[in-house]
């Protein structure tokens, strides 16, 4: 398995090494034993629960519960021979007593230090109690983002009679198997790990497990939310060096692109939910892209690969076919999401030979998705193989304008307009208003060979955005060069603005 049509960048090797090194306190998964206050836990027909909590009381937890479902792709999936247990929605329980908020800040904080997220930030939101019998278990599985800003699940053991039900936690080539078993009716087992790791529920041998689970929200100012990194201030200097030096490079690749450990998805992606090392990476890296004159985005890489099946293998199913040869491979860049966490309007823009960083970080990467088509007429059987990572991408900020353009000149109209908004608010140089304008003017020009004979829809935007920028020389330009090839009518309002700022 692994993508193997991709062409990794080899222009920037001591900056590769520098991102790789960087890492921080905090791992993908902490777990612990308290003992303290006990929670009051009371469930809708079931009442007050107490510790440990004996038979009587789980069965009618059980009563009051439903079978536990999960998630197969879109589908929401009972199957026992996958995940065996009930559950009880949080809108049915309630968690009090006099002492439960002093030991769940100790749980708390023991997680924020652990999984190295900022403890002021970290708000945990009651989502099931989850209560297995003798035999229940949870086949590996990742959990899906719940509610936006979702960056880890917590389980919290209560003390139940019993044996097995280890919690097995995953991420790349690392494993945790955690005892959650409880007896002593004041101690507590907690764990806590980031949301796209996998994990695992192993059977229960003897007696019962139950446990509250929550969703580990980042809440809060989303600037407070990136970490700071805890000494890398040596490698963000040589790698504002390198970026500087990558920039004045003429023969350079037009961006850098570094993929992130986890995954996140296009709706998830952001800079303040960054996750364990990618926090850290993501803050270093930006800080050395700003004094480089560079900028910094946060994308989702796709990557789709087209080919034949594999036959040397005997299948019973045609779906079950491997990928055997890649005829076409297309690589693209989408999602896009500034620093501040705005989502841009920038549509999808092309991942090039010599961009992508880590080099061999896709040479084991398991499809995201894989499609096979029957054979029809004279054409044979079809394999297609869809990959998704998350991705910091930097590039030269002079550039900004013309790389936008790539996706689509709306995307990169909307930015100038931003951007000249905000110089002008900040009452900056009109120089640079007229500087990002003039980039924007040249990649329409660019965009013409794209759309020789027909109007662009955003021709409109791009003329009364001429018309505030008031620089006649630049709208002269953009007339000769775009309009007056393109001219459909119906952009006649602004285009008599743009004619008056211009004169006869």
């Amino acid at each position: 398995m692994g993508v193997e049509s991709i062409h990794y960048s080899s222009q920037v090797p001591e900056l590769e090494t520098l991102l790789g090194s960087i890492n921080r306190p905090g791992d993908y998964c902490v777990h612990g034993r308290l003992v303290g206050a006990m929670p009051r836990l009371n469930v809708d027909s079931v009442g007050t629960v107490a510790f440990p909590i004996q038979l009587a009381q789980i069965q009618s937890l059980i009563q009051a519960a439903e079978r536990a479902p999960y998630g197969r792709g879109p589908d929401t999936v009972l199957d026992t021979s996958v995940r065996d247990c009930w559950q009880i929605d949080a809108g049915k329980i309630r968690l009090d007593g006099l002492g439960w908020d002093n030991t769940f800040k100790s749980i708390m904080t023991c997680i924020a230090e652990g999984i190295g997220r900022p403890a002021e930030q970290l708000v945990a939101r009651p989502y099931k109690v989850l209560v297995y019998e003798p035999g229940g278990f949870f086949t590996p599985h990742r959990d899906t983002e719940k509610e936006s800003g979702m960056v880890a699940t917590l389980v919290v053991s209560l003390p139940t009679d019993g044996s097995g039900g280890e919690l097995v936690v995953r991420h790349k080539d690392r494993e945790m198997v955690i005892d959650m078993c409880v007896g002593d009716p004041s101690e507590l087992a907690f764990a806590a790990f980031f949301a796209d790791c996998t994990h695992e529920t192993r059977p229960v041998k003897e007696g019962h497990r139950v446990a509250l689970v929550f969703n580990l929200i980042l809440n809060g100012d989303k600037s407070a939310a990136l970490l700071q990194a805890p000494d890398f201030a040596k490698q963000t200097d040589r790698m504002a060096e390198l970026l500087s030096e990558w920039r004045r490079n003429a023969d350079r690749a037009a961006k850098i692109v570094w993929l992130l450990e986890h995954d996140y998805s296009e709706a998830g992606i952001s800079f303040a939910t960054l996750k364990g090392t990618d926090a850290a990476v993501g803050q270093a890296l930006a800080e050395a892209a700003a004094r480089a004159e560079c900028a910094m985005h946060a994308a989702i890489v796709q990557i789709t690969e087209f080919g034949s099946p594999d036959y040397t293998d005997y299948y019973d199913d045609q779906d079950d076919f491997d990928m055997g040869e890649v005829h076409e491979t297309y690589c693209e860049l989408t999602g896009w999401v500034d620093q501040d966490d705005n989502r841009l309007g920038i549509g999808s823009i092309p991942l090039l030979d010599d961009e992508l960083l880590p080099v061999g970080a896709l040479d084991d990467a398991e499809p995201d998705d894989r499609q096979v088509e029957e054979a029809s007429g004279n054409a044979g059987v079809s394999v297609e193989y869809a990959y998704r990572r998350a991705a910091l991408v930097v590039w030269p900020q002079s550039n900004s304008v013309s790389i936008m353009a790539q996706g689509g000149i709306s995307g990169a109209i909307e930015y100038v307009a931003s951007k000249c908004a905000r110089i002008r608010d900040e009452s900056g140089s009109k120089a640079n208003t007229d500087t990002l304008v003039a980039h924007l003017v040249d990649a329409w020009i660019e965009d013409r060979r794209w759309f020789p004979s027909q109007k662009h829809p955003a021709l409109q935007d791009m003329l009364e955005l001429l018309h505030e920028t008031a620089n006649p020389a630049l709208t002269t330009r953009f007339l000769e060069s775009v309009v007056v090839r393109v001219y459909a009518g119906s952009e006649n309002d602004a285009l008599i603005e743009a004619a008056a700022q211009v004169g006869p």
